[in-house]
C-alpha cells in the first residue's frame, strides 16, 4: 500500500461488517469512518454522500464504500462532480478502474463476495496508477507537437488558469495536465475540426 494516502471509507448495514474489517485490515493513520457504525438497517445515501463530498473536495485521495450489491453507493457517489465511483468485484476490474478509468472510489459489493477478496480488491485498487496518458504519450511521442506555432504562449495560459481553479474537469493535478496538453490538444483538434495550421481557430483558453 502506497504512503500517505488519505482514505474514506463508508457502508450501509449490509457492509458494515465488511467496513469493519478493511478499516482494520488497512490500519491506516489517514482513515476516516463515515459509518455506519452499527448493523442496523439504514439507507445507503446517508454514507455514501459523505464519503463522496470528502473525495470531491481534495480532503481525501480515495473512497471505499460497501454495500449489498454496491449498485447503490456507486450511482449516489457517481452524482458527485469530479467522482469517478467505479464497482469492482474482483482485482482485475479494480486495476482496470484506476488504470483505464482514473477511478477515486472502489465500490465493494459485500453480498457476492469474500472480505479477503474486498481486501484485495482494496489493495490493488490503491497501489494502482492511472495509465490512460502514459499510453497516449507513446502513441504521439514521434510527433513534434511541441513546434505548433503558438503552443507555448497557450499553455503558459492554461497552466494559470489551472493553478487558480485549483482542480481540473479530468481529476488530475493541474501540473499533470499541463504537462499532457500538447495531446490534449491533438484530441481537441480531432474532435473539433480545428485546422492543422496551428491554434489560431481555438478558442481564447481552449487548448
Amino acid at each position: 500500500m502506497k504512503d500517505n494516502l488519505k482514505i474514506a471509507i463508508g457502508a450501509d448495514h449490509a457492509g458494515f461488517e465488511y467496513k469493519q474489517a478493511v478499516t482494520k485490515w488497512l490500519n491506516a493513520e489517514n482513515l476516516k469512518d463515515f459509518g455506519t457504525y452499527s448493523p442496523d438497517s439504514v439507507d445507503y445515501p446517508d454514507f455514501a454522500h459523505p464519503v463522496a463530498s470528502a473525495v470531491e473536495d481534495g480532503d481525501f485521495d480515495f473512497g471505499i464504500l460497501i454495500c449489498g450489491s454496491a449498485n447503490g453507493v456507486a450511482i449516489t457517489a457517481n452524482k458527485h462532480q469530479g467522482i469517478r465511483a467505479s464497482i469492482c468485484w474482483n482485482e482485475e476490474l479494480a486495476s482496470l478502474a484506476r488504470r483505464h478509468n482514473n477511478a477515486n472510489i472502489v465500490c465493494i459489493p459485500a453480498r457476492f463476495i469474500s472480505i479477503d477478496e474486498a481486501e484485495k480488491i482494496v489493495k490493488t485498487f490503491m497501489e494502482t496508477d492511472f495509465e490512460v496518458l502514459k499510453k497516449l504519450v507513446s502513441k504521439f511521442e514521434h510527433l513534434e507537437i511541441m513546434e505548433i506555432p503558438g503552443l507555448e504562449e497557450r499553455l503558459s495560459r492554461l497552466n494559470v488558469e489551472l493553478n487558480s481553479a485549483g482542480f481540473d474537469r479530468w481529476g488530475l493535478h493541474p501540473e499533470t495536465l499541463r504537462k499532457f496538453a500538447p495531446i490534449m490538444y491533438l484530441l481537441y483538434k480531432k474532435y473539433f475540426r480545428v485546422e492543422a495550421t496551428g491554434l489560431e481557430n481555438v478558442p481564447d483558453g481552449r487548448v
